[in-house]
């Protein structure tokens, strides 16, 4: 089994987003049972002060930027608006905190620790006191020793995430455990390359609710479709002289592989195309051909309106670039590319009438 012990300078460094991103990801696999999370009660209480901190901040960001608004005259307008109580917000954090530990089913560490091995551990500046102001180590110091107190099994993997370098040298030359300080490349550890594609349907979900990148797909999704849509067996040569087929996607994408080497992502996306075109092109069919002259004769002009509805899916490759580490953007579409045998199942909906060219 592999375990997973967060300090707490992960969880501010992603913005204590427990519903999203890799924290997320983190509950997906514990829910799995492919991972299991670690916590103590150090590390709880100084998440949530972390998170009370941080909502100091907001709260005199907030009474400063309201200070500022000249519409509010009224004083009780003001008290109004800038009545944003500490409690509540820590209240609200606690809440939040409790649920992302209860989702991924967290295991408590217990802190009956051996404070002279700690106590040792101190005047002998040995990990975690061996730098600065030591006397401020002692709860990682708990942290660590707790962890190491706990009884693992032989085949079970300890990671350590943290970007502590006394966590680092703590663990350092201890079997059984893996130390890192980037949480993308501890999760690609943690994780196959199946589950990692897990990572990516937030940031695909939030992607493809923009207007411009809906426009994009369906735009290039039509291009694709029509380009590959024979029609030339009907009419040899045809073309789309007029179309006015509609797309509808049904928008609930899912990764199905990530290509690291090249930074390329791919996802399934399903639609339904209205189809209302009309293609123009030579009649051979119907026209003599003069084997001397090696000519076409009574060669006309046909038109030919395609109704009816056509289901598809289409693999979507992205452009994915990298930023701080593990923290990834999603750039352009590079590729789309449509199943086409699913498309020529669908044709025998296709109603197809000749229309007088005049």
């Amino acid at each position: 089994m592999k375990y997973l012990l967060i300090d707490s300078c992960i969880y501010m460094a992603e913005n204590f987003k427990f519903n999203t991103g890799l924290l997320k990801y983190i509950t997906k696999l514990c829910q799995q049972d492919k991972v299991k999370l670690l916590y103590c009660d150090i590390i709880y209480k100084e998440v949530l002060s972390l998170i009370e901190n941080r909502c100091k901040d907001f709260q005199h960001n907030i009474s400063s930027a309201l200070k500022s608004i000249n519409f509010l005259n009224d004083e009780n307008e003001y008290r109004f608006i800038s009545n944003i109580k500490m409690d509540n917000l820590s209240t609200l954090a606690k809440n939040h905190l409790d649920e992302y530990l209860k989702n991924s089913k967290a295991i408590l560490l217990e802190q009956d620790v051996n404070i002279k091995t700690i106590l040792d551990d101190y005047f002998e500046s040995n990990p975690p006191f061996c730098a600065g102001n030591k006397k401020y180590e002692f709860p990682d110091a708990i942290i660590l020793h707790s962890l190491e107190k706990k009884q693992f099994d032989e085949s079970d993997t300890i990671f350590v995430l943290s970007t502590d370098n006394d966590w680092a040298k703590f663990i350092s030359g201890k079997s059984k455990y893996q130390f890192y300080d980037d949480f993308y490349k501890c999760i690609l550890e943690l994780s196959s390359e199946e589950d990692q594609s897990m990572l990516y349907d937030d940031q695909l979900c939030t992607w493809i609710k923009k207007d411009e990148n809906i426009n994009e797909v369906n735009n290039l999704l039509e291009n694709e479709l029509f380009r590959n849509f024979d029609v030339s067996n009907v009419i040899e040569d045809a073309e789309i002289v007029d179309n006015n087929s509609s797309i509808s996607l049904m928008i609930d994408p899912r990764c199905v592989y990530f290509d690291r080497e090249n930074n390329i992502l791919d996802f399934d996306i399903s639609f339904i195309t209205n189809v209302d075109f009309i293609t123009e092109g030579l009649d051979y069919e119907n026209a003599y051909y003069d084997r001397e002259d090696r000519e076409y004769y009574n060669l006309n002009t046909i038109m030919l309106h395609y109704t009816g509805k056509v289901q598809g899916v289409a693999v979507i490759s992205l452009d994915v670039s990298f930023k701080k580490k593990h923290h990834n953007i999603i750039n352009k579409i590079r590729d789309i590319e449509i199943f086409q045998d699913e498309i020529n199942n669908s044709k025998e909906n296709i109603n197809i009438k000749m229309i007088n060219n005049d």
